[in-house]
């Protein structure tokens, strides 16, 4: 039985909640979105979108300017030094009842599980490796499949300790996690094998405690960017889209950091 709500339904109610709870994380605000001039961008060339605007065709965008960076990177390099990155692959739960359950002789009851996609696990994997050290890359998927028990964790701010994280590591090999509640541990298929991690929290803090970071915030996230693009192009499904898309935009008498922006996008 698959969860009543969507993915995205639990994944933002769940970052907000990490964000206040661990104390480490920062929110973009609106001094930074006005220097840029914009909170999210789109590409399309779809004539029906377009066509809500009274345009036939898809309208010219405009360079971003390496001036912005500038004036942005004296903002970002005063914030608290980066010390680390959190990257959650969050999952819609499959909620497993039935008394022929796989798995319910193992949990003792009913449980949950997700489906791990290959192309997604090999390059969450391949990001995991890259950013070894200064990143969490883990899994993250809720126990529970209603709407009244999620919004009930939503309101009560149990929502953390109400979802599975796992890191993508322990999943090599296998196509399906199976877990019955919140924490850090579940059973991977194939060949049934218990699998444990440390809980979120105690690994961010962790991770705090270990990692380091002589760089400007600026030079951080230009290494995180280079990480990101470098899986992005040996990902084998969505590898050669990436590159073309990338490459198309690249300029590179402009500022290194805005490499990962595409830049004069029809939008």
């Amino acid at each position: 039985m698959k969860s009543e709500f969507e993915e995205k339904q639990f994944e933002s109610p769940l970052n907000a909640e990490l964000a206040s709870a661990s104390g480490l994380f920062i929110p973009t605000g609106q001094v930074l979105e006005s220097l840029v001039g914009f909170d999210a961008a789109l590409l399309t060339h779809d004539v029906r979108f377009w066509r809500r605007f009274g345009s036939l065709s898809p309208l010219s965008g405009a360079f971003i300017d390496a001036a912005w960076w500038g004036l942005s990177a004296g903002e970002i390099n005063a914030l608290p030094r980066f010390r680390f990155n959190l990257f959650l692959q969050h999952k819609r739960p499959e909620y497993c009842k039935g008394p022929r359950g796989k798995h319910r002789k193992h949990f003792g009851g009913p449980y949950y599980r997700y489906a791990i996609t290959p192309h997604q696990q090999l390059a969450l994997e391949r990001l995991a490796t890259g950013a070894a050290g200064s990143s969490i890359v883990s899994y993250a998927c809720p126990a529970c499949h209603t709407m009244t028990t999620l919004f009930y964790h939503i309101q009560n701010r149990t929502l953390v300790d109400a979802t599975n994280f796992i890191e993508v590591t322990k999943l090599t090999g296998h196509r399906f996690y199976n877990y019955r509640s919140g924490g850090a541990q579940g059973l991977a298929n194939d060949e049934p094998t218990e699998v444990q991690s440390d809980f979120i929290i105690r690994r961010i803090a962790k991770m705090r405690d270990i990692a380091e970071n002589s760089e400007s915030n600026v030079d951080f996230l230009k290494g995180t960017a280079s990480v990101v693009e470098s899986v992005g192009r040996e990902a084998r499904v969505i590898g050669g889209v990436y590159s073309r898309i990338v490459d198309s935009y690249r300029d590179q008498q402009r500022e290194p950091a805005l490499a990962a922006i595409p830049e004069n996008p029809d939008i």
